[in-house]
């Protein structure tokens, strides 16, 4: 976003649903291409390009986050090479950018409610409120990658009932 788009957003108190893809679509592209066997200087070409349009995005996110502007995760996902279920990787771009592991964390809970007015319904937990929760091997907080793993999701719950179980 440009320094005039952050003023107008911290100003009105309105969130922006920032999406880490942006930066690094290209490099997700290319190891997909490359799976299916795509040349390597195209893969090289799209390589240089993600690593330049990721620092940009990084470096847009930060100043927006650092001038008030209220920053939801946004999501990429049904994109090519971008799977549902693997949206947790946006809270590690979020992190990449300049998050603490609980700013992003907070971006992907609470100020995402808020993006979608939904905060009185969900976003944190709180009696009345609905939420699915995850337990984790390892600490988020401490290394935030732990999210990007589904081999260190233990135990979902959605909607009160368990649908995932790892012996937790």
């Amino acid at each position: 976003m440009s320094k005039k788009a952050d003023a107008l957003f911290s100003v009105s108190g309105k969130v922006v649903a920032i999406t880490g893809a942006a930066g690094v679509i290209y490099g997700t592209i290319a190891k997909g291409l490359a799976a299916h066997g795509a040349k390597v200087a195209l893969l090289d070409l799209l390589g240089d390009k993600a690593e330049e349009i990721a620092h940009e995005v990084r470096k847009g996110v930060m100043r927006s986050h650092r001038g008030g502007v209220k920053v939801a995760m946004g999501t990429d996902a049904g994109t090519p090479f971008n799977r549902h279920g693997a949206n947790a990787q946006e809270i590690i771009h979020l992190v990449e950018a300049g998050f603490s592991p609980m700013e992003a964390i907070v971006a992907a809970t609470r100020t995402g409610s808020e993006c979608l007015g939904l905060e009185k319904q969900i976003g944190t937990l709180e009696p009345g409120k609905l939420a699915d929760l995850i337990v984790v091997e390892g600490d988020p907080l401490k290394e935030v990658n732990v999210l990007g793993d589904k081999a260190n999701i233990l135990l979902v719950l959605k909607g009160g009932m368990v649908e995932v179980n790892r012996g937790v």
